[in-house]
């Protein structure tokens, strides 16, 4: 399903069924990198619909700030490539903490 994916708490059972994979592990887990993993269970829409809100919290932020939050965005990009750490809770805190504190000096011209 390329489109909207195959859901959540689907890929295991999807890869079982696509593959025709044994399930003789209870370590039926999905993939390793975050983008990868938005992409298999919201598709394309989510996947646009995730870079949006990215792209507008770029923008929301004042231009001074933008480095540094291109900066933090980008390193997790590269580390979330290999590791699913987008989706750990201290990483989605810091990123609500880093987007709260830029957010609130608004600039305005």
């Amino acid at each position: 399903n390329p489109v909207f994916g195959v859901g959540l708490n689907n890929l295991c059972s999807v890869r079982v069924n696509m593959f025709g994979e044994k399930n003789v592990s209870h370590a039926c887990s999905g993939v390793d990198s975050s983008i990868l993993f938005i992409f298999a269970t919201t598709g394309i829409v989510g996947l646009m619909v995730f870079l949006y809100i990215i792209i507008r919290s770029i923008i929301f932020v004042p231009a001074s700030h933008h480095s540094l939050l291109l900066a933090v965005y980008g390193s997790l990009f590269v580390h979330s490539l290999f590791v699913q750490s987008i989706f750990y809770p201290f990483v989605m805190g810091l990123l609500a903490i880093v987007l709260g504190t830029f957010g609130t000096t608004k600039e305005h011209n």
